[in-house]
């Protein structure tokens, strides 16, 4: 009897042996009896490391052992089996994922008296499901996120999926185009051959077809459309096909203008060759006219994708001229004519920088420019100016921040304050009496984050609760009997709502109609180090960095600027070389060292491109980089663009603005890296600084230099004469290239008083000269030749003082 039981336990265990599923087996207090050799090769261990260990206290990790004792002694205390899934650590320390089948053996008692634990490794299997659910959530990111328009159909034509922008396309929700027929999709009179294509792509063998054509929709937006079709071949499941679509119907258009417009051209150029053969010029004719309607093509559509951003050029002329005009002797009815178009033009400016900020909201192009600035500083610059509207308008107006606000922060003071006049300045538009009320408060300070509350009360018309949402959206008001009563694009708010998001904060609102409004916005931001460390520190706006002297070589063809950068620079203690022309700068660039080259654009000879283009190639060889800041008046985005692309570091517009100057050129002496940055404001172009004459204004252009003013001012009535003589000299020749050299030189030098007439005349002569078309330039010399006999007396009483 015994010998048989012997032979029994033996096969048992061979079987246990031989088996490739993971076997292991406890008594009652967890302690391991028995493991089988495919549990051993799993785990990495020698059975006589586990036998007589509890097994989760060497086999579980410390976060699973409490769990996995509590699992056997349930199992023991119900006799029953049980199934679950765990980690269990091998003896390198790898975590394997394991699923057991638990079984109870019981004594004669009835009590159990050990578990037979049986196991499937399943840790690759556990991975992949990890990765394929990782994958589907990737997916579907991407669905959603896609700003094509998709879509999936089975071999029915049922679609299966569709993702936001496709809804949107089609202005329905995703539910209930999810289930419908793609032929329902399109209008009744296509839907037969939206069938066929549909039946032909999922038979066809290749995967994958692309087309264009004009597509209709039954409700939704109707165009020509590029369509992507792509065969889905998904294991376990019918084929699907993938639908991806996009607009081109303006791209069709603007080739077909194109085409016309080439047709035309050459259609032009056949008649003058038919007309006469004989003569090459008929020909040479022709083909200007060719490239000339191209030419006027591309123009065409570079004029419509940025008119809003030209818009500001005229306007800001207009606003310039009408100031001008304010500052004279004028009748009261023509007063009040030209404030009115003054306030109209402020009107038109600020909405196109709405639709400006927008556009580049939207393209996620609108970034910051973080500085410290201090809070109380920015409150009264900012809100001072909206205190004298309200008080205008009959309304109470208080403004004021707790005292736990810090004043010194780090963040974008000019976003900020755009957010503020935002918001206040609807508080005062639509509120007819009472009170409008700022507050700023401190919401949480987290090491060096500061998180601000603004708030701002009216006692306004209010806004319905159901609106409270909408208003932030672009182009939306409360009510659209706002927008005849009041004005407004419905920008304000939605451009607020995109910089408030920016700056790491939210924005809402609290009102109901008639009670008035209160909005809220928080932003975060962050202490300076000094103040995050608890070390005091002066409390000044901005924290300069010590200055030193530095090398600078002034690259200028002009002898009015070369003597105001001279002076400007060695006041501040700055080592100045002139050089009067772009080969003479790269001269003295290899001839001896400089910290920051001030380089001219437009010069005699080699321009300040080119100079700059060669002194980067020399500094390959050489080693090093030396800062080298564009001084232009030409101030368009192309320009910029065009100094970047040479070399340069920097772009300062002319005339120059002293502090700006002086602040790129800190910038360098402190070691920064600050360079890559137009330092003139967006809205700062050469119109706007040049449409007043006084003496504050050309004071500011020297810095406040009453001394150097004078000394400029000299030499300037003793130069332009024989400047003036050249440009007589060169309308005379019809010689356009030295016209505007010389046309160029005059306008920077009257530019740094402020003169706005005999700027503009100056600027008139050198855009005829650069483009070559000297007609009507006679007319434009006498209008020059006016300004300045005007600017002359006026500059002598400036010299006097």
């Amino acid at each position: 009897m015994h010998g048989d039981l012997t032979k029994e336990r033996d096969f048992i265990t061979a079987v246990l042996e031989a088996c490739r599923a993971l076997v292991i087996v406890f008594d009652a207090a967890g302690r391991i009896v028995y493991l089988n050799q495919a549990l051993e090769r799993a785990l990495g261990y020698a059975s006589e490391e586990l036998i007589g260990r509890v097994f989760h206290e060497v086999l579980v990790g410390p976060d699973g052992r409490e769990r996995s004792g509590q699992r056997l002694e349930h199992g023991f205390l119900t006799r029953e089996p049980s199934e679950f899934e765990n980690e269990w650590i091998t003896k390198s320390g790898e975590r394997r994922r394991i699923s057991f089948s638990n079984v109870p053996t019981l004594n004669e008692q009835g009590a159990v008296q050990y578990y037979i634990t049986t196991g499937i490794d399943i840790t690759d299997r556990h991975r992949a499901e990890q990765e394929l659910a990782k994958s589907e959530t990737q997916f579907r990111t991407i669905w959603e996120a896609s700003c094509e328009p998709m879509f999936l159909t089975d071999p029915s034509g049922a679609i299966v999926r569709a993702n936001a922008a496709f809804a949107s396309l089609l202005a329905a929700d995703i539910g209930p185009l999810e289930g419908m027929h793609v032929t329902a999709l399109f209008d009744p009179k296509d839907r037969a051959a939206v069938w066929e294509r549909h039946v032909a792509r999922f038979a066809s063998a290749e995967g994958k077809h692309f087309l264009k054509r004009e597509v209709h929709f039954a409700h939704g937006q109707s165009g020509v459309f590029e369509i992507s079709a792509t065969r889905l071949e998904i294991p376990g499941q019918a084929p699907q096909m993938l639908f991806i679509l996009r607009d081109v119907t303006e791209e069709k258009r603007g080739a077909e203008e194109l085409a016309r417009a080439k047709e035309a051209a050459e259609a032009a150029n056949c008649e003058l060759v038919l007309a006469n053969q004989s003569l090459e010029e008929t020909g040479r004719l022709a083909r200007e006219m060719a490239e000339r309607a191209e030419a006027l093509s591309a123009a065409k559509s570079d004029f419509l994708a940025n008119i809003t951003h030209e818009v500001r050029t005229p306007l800001n002329g207009i606003l310039g001229m009408t100031g001008l005009a304010l500052e004279t002797d004028l009748q009261p009815d023509q007063r009040e004519y030209i404030e009115l178009v003054k306030s109209s033009g402020e009107a038109l400016l600020s909405l196109v920088t709405d639709v400006l900020d927008f556009s580049k909201y939207e393209a996620g192009k609108l970034a910051l420019d973080c500085v410290e600035f201090s809070v109380s500083a920015l409150l009264r610059e900012v809100l001072r100016p909206l205190a004298l509207r309200a008080s205008v308008s009959g309304l109470i107006f208080e403004f004021g921040a707790d005292k736990a606000v810090p004043d010194q922060l780090i963040g974008d003071p000019m976003r900020i304050g755009q957010v503020l006049r935002n918001l206040v300045g609807n508080a005062i538009k639509f509120t007819d009496s009472g009170h409008v009320v700022v507050r700023v408060r401190t919401e949480s300070v987290q090491r060096s984050r500061v998180t601000l509350g603004f708030s701002i009360a009216d006692t306004g018309i209010g806004i319905p609760r159901e609106k409270h949402r909408t208003i932030f959206e672009p182009f939306t008001q409360a009510d659209t009997s706002t927008t005849r009563r009041y004005g407004g694009t419905g920008l304000g708010l939605s451009i607020s709502s995109g910089l408030v998001e920016l700056m790491g904060g939210k924005i809402w609102v609290e009102s109901e109609p008639g009670t008035g409004s209160i909005f809220h916005f928080t932003i975060a931001l962050e202490l300076p180090a000094d103040h995050a460390s608890g070390e005091p520190a002066e409390a000044h706006p901005y924290q300069k960095a010590p200055k030193r002297n530095l090398r600078i070589l002034v690259a200028e063809d002009n002898s009015v600027n070369q003597r105001l950068a001279a002076r400007l620079l060695e006041r501040e203690g700055h080592s100045v070389t002139i050089a009067g022309s772009g080969q003479e700068a790269v001269d003295l660039f290899e001839q001896r060292p400089f910290d920051l080259i001030l380089m001219d654009v437009q010069m005699p000879g080699l321009d300040g491109l080119q100079a700059t283009a060669r002194i980067r190639k020399k500094e390959l060889t050489t080693g090093g980089h030396v800062p080298i800041a564009a001084m232009t008046a030409q101030a368009s985005e192309s320009d910029r663009l065009r100094c970047f692309e040479s070399g340069m570091d920097a772009y300062v517009t002319k005339p120059v603005h002293v502090p700006a100057l002086l602040k790129m050129i800190e910038s360098v002496g402190a070691g920064g890296n600050s360079m890559n940055t137009q330092l003139a404001g967006e809205g700062a172009d050469v119109g706007a600084q040049l449409r007043q004459l006084d003496e504050s204004l050309a004071l500011s252009r020297v810095g406040g230099d009453v001394e150097l003013l004078k000394e400029v001012v000299e030499l300037f009535l003793d130069d332009y004469p024989s400047t003036f003589e050249k440009i007589k000299n060169a309308v005379a020749a019809s010689d356009a290239s030295a016209l505007e050299h010389h046309a160029h030189s005059l306008k920077g030098s009257v530019a740094t008083f402020g003169a706005g007439r005999a700027f503009e005349a100056a600027f008139a002569l050198e855009r005829q000269g650069r483009e070559g078309d000297l007609r009507g330039a006679q007319e434009g010399l006498i209008q020059l030749e006016q300004a300045l006999v005007a600017l002359r007396p006026e500059l002598e009483a400036l010299q006097s003082h």
